[in-house]
């Protein structure tokens, strides 16, 4: 049986395959199925594919249709570059975030699943997706919430406090130019669990 992370990386694979069909753009509530064509935005795509995978809202929302990448970086732990696995969450920027992919293989150079403009999604290594971004990153473990002081000292678990909505929710995220970022096409090979790790980029600025 498939793990909830497989299932992630497949709903990445399966936009990569469709990707002629879904367009960017920075609508709400977030489209949250396999009706094409769709249009959408990096976060919106990263919260689309957790919910045809049937994980939890990595927004913190219960798909209310709502989130961007200040979202994901209020909700989500914060993890090592080097703990960094498939399913996971790459976010560019200091928050509130500029942009976000998806962790389809961890390894040396991460292989991304990434939706920041009209071509995408596309599959594409984290060394050339951070010659378009800010060179500061957040890896963020897309399965665990991150908790509160205050739940850490109720004791509460994961699943029993919902984070309030962010105010400043309705932040747009700016589109990338990357028209000339080397995109790979090809289909993942196989779908088993690796424990891959990732290099840790402190820092994604060309020398």
């Amino acid at each position: 049986m498939a793990t909830l992370r497989e299932k992630i990386v497949t709903a990445a694979w399966w936009g990569i395959e469709h990707e002629l069909e879904i367009h960017y753009g920075e609508t709400r509530p977030i489209p949250l199925g396999r009706r094409l064509p769709l249009t959408t935005d990096c976060s919106g795509f990263v919260t689309l594919c957790y919910y045809l995978a049937g994980a939890p809202d990595p927004n913190g929302s219960r798909y209310s249709g709502y989130g961007w990448t200040g979202t994901l970086l209020r909700h989500l732990t914060a993890i090592g570059p080097v703990d960094a696995r498939k399913g996971d969450i790459v976010v560019w920027g200091a928050y509130p975030g500029r942009h976000c992919a998806i962790v389809l293989e961890a390894d040396d150079d991460p292989l991304l699943c990434s939706h920041g403009q009209e071509r995408g999604p596309i599959a594409i290594r984290f060394s050339a997706e951070c010659r378009y971004q800010p060179p500061t990153v957040a890896w963020l473990n897309g399965l665990h919430r991150r908790r509160s002081s205050m739940e850490a000292l109720a004791g509460a678990s994961a699943d029993e406090v919902r984070d309030d909505d962010d105010p400043d929710a309705g932040r747009k995220e700016c589109r990338e130019e990357r028209q000339d970022a080397p995109a790979i096409r090809a289909k993942a090979a196989d779908h088993e669990e690796q424990d891959g790790r990732a290099r840790p980029f402190e820092d994604c600025r060309e020398p």
